[in-house]
C-alpha cells in the first residue's frame, strides 16, 4: 500500500513537472514564432519594392504573437504558484522580458501608426521589427537558462 501511495505521488510530480516543462517550452516556442516574425517583417520592410499590405499583415500577426506570449506567461505562473525562491528569481527574468517585448511593441505600433506607405515608415517599422525580435530572443534566452538549470519544480 505504501509503495502503491509513494507511486501515485510520484507519477503526479512527474506530471506536474512535465506540464511545466511543456508550458515553458510553449513560451519558449512562441517567443521563437515572434522572433522570426519580427525578423520577417524587418527584411521585408529594407525592400525598395516591399507589399506595404503583406507588411501591414505581418505587422498585425505580431500583436497577436505578443498577446499569446502573455498568455502562455499568465498560464505558466497560475500553474505554479510554489516557485522557490531561485525558481521565482528566474521566472521574473522571463516574466519581464515578455513585458517589456509587449510595451514595447504596444508603444512602437502606437507611434508608427499608418505611416507604411513612406520611407520613412518603412524604416520605422524594420527598426521597430529588429528591436522587437532581440526581445523574443531574449525572452527564449531566459527560458532556455530556467530549463538548463531545471528551475522548474525539480
Amino acid at each position: 500500500m505504501r509503495n502503491l501511495i509513494l507511486s501515485i505521488v510520484t507519477l503526479g510530480l512527474g506530471a506536474e513537472i512535465l506540464m511545466a516543462d511543456t508550458r515553458l517550452a510553449a513560451i519558449q516556442n512562441q517567443a521563437g514564432n515572434l522572433q522570426r516574425e519580427s525578423a520577417a517583417i524587418g527584411k521585408l520592410a529594407r525592400e525598395k519594392s516591399a507589399d506595404i499590405n503583406a507588411l501591414r499583415e505581418k505587422v498585425a500577426n505580431t500583436k497577436n504573437d505578443v498577446e499569446k506570449l502573455r498568455e502562455l506567461v499568465a498560464e505558466f505562473e497560475a500553474s505554479n504558484p510554489n516557485l522557490s525562491e531561485a525558481q521565482k528569481k528566474e521566472w521574473e527574468k522571463v516574466k519581464t522580458a515578455v513585458e517589456l517585448a509587449a510595451i514595447f511593441h504596444e508603444r512602437k505600433s502606437e507611434a508608427a501608426g499608418g505611416t507604411l506607405d513612406s520611407k520613412e515608415g518603412r524604416r520605422w517599422i524594420r527598426a521597430h521589427a529588429d528591436a522587437l525580435a532581440l526581445r523574443a530572443a531574449k525572452v527564449a534566452e531566459f527560458v532556455e537558462q530556467m530549463q538548463r538549470q531545471g528551475a522548474v519544480n525539480r
